[in-house]
């Protein structure tokens, strides 16, 4: 019979550089090359093993990673490695709701706002639409003014998968009347409109667009409506059912990516 497993073996046994105790002991240093070696080892290995994200947080892992995000400027290699790491580890309710105790939030508002890298700003929205998905956690985003921000990016991003994160993490958003009204007042909904006419041979982004104006356009408020007529979705609201009649992929936290 085979000897169980350590803590730190989950693909890595005979490899101590990728071990879970490795990787943990990496993060808190903080400092290259062991730090690029642990992210890649967490993001390829650990966080993709049944059960690994619960692990990577009771062991620890979450306040170091966050501490990559919210300390001294990083490569980007580093943040993306990190950002890709913590929007898979907001895909569980644990490490959402410890995220949050951690004051994960703001540091993530802040990259949204000094960073114009695509593909940073897109795991950024990521796990902010992860972790959107916890009430508190909506209530933690709007209150870091995170919204606006958001906002920036929609109106300036070109790259679709980003465009995407940024819709999807705003219909997270949208989860209750008053954070509805207050995004249709931050000018939300006409830049997610305008897609509607702009991007129309984008499929999966359409489908972001239509899935956000679902939920921004309950008990539409008059800031809403306006918005949405001038974006150019005016004809749109008799359609707006369709991504819940068909089943339409993106309900819930976005998988490992």
């Amino acid at each position: 019979m085979a000897a169980p497993a350590s803590r730190g073996s989950g693909g890595g046994a005979c490899n101590p550089t990728g071990s879970l105790d490795y990787c943990l002991a990496q993060l808190q240093r903080g400092t290259e090359p062991g730090l690029g070696k642990a992210l890649l080892a967490l993001r390829t290995q650990h966080i993709k093993e049944t059960g690994g994200i619960a692990r990577f947080r009771t062991h620890g892992g979450l306040a170091p990673l966050l501490g990559i995000l919210s300390g001294s400027p990083r490569p980007r290699r580093t943040l993306d490695l990190a950002l890709s790491i913590l929007g898979n580890c907001c895909t569980e309710g644990g490490s959402r709701t410890q995220v949050r105790e951690l004051g994960g939030i703001p540091p993530l508002v802040i990259i949204l706002k000094s960073l114009a890298v695509e593909s940073i700003l897109n795991r950024t929205a990521r796990a902010l639409g992860n972790l959107a998905v916890d009430l508190e956690n909506c209530q933690a985003i709007h209150e870091a003014g995170a919204v606006s921000q958001l906002i920036q990016v929609l109106t300036t991003s070109q790259d679709s998968e980003c465009l995407q994160s940024v819709i999807r993490a705003i219909r997270y958003l949208a989860d209750t009347p008053a954070h509805r009204l207050s995004l249709a007042q931050q000018g939300a909904v006409r830049p997610i409109a305008e897609r509607l006419v702009s991007s129309l041979e984008d499929g999966p982004l359409i489908a972001a667009v239509v899935r956000a104006l679902v939920e921004l356009t309950k008990g539409c408020s008059r800031d809403c409506a306006e918005q949405l007529s001038l974006g150019g979705g005016g004809g749109a609201p008799r359609n707006l059912s369709w991504p819940r009649e068909t089943g339409g992929a993106g309900i819930g936290p976005r998988g490992p990516r």
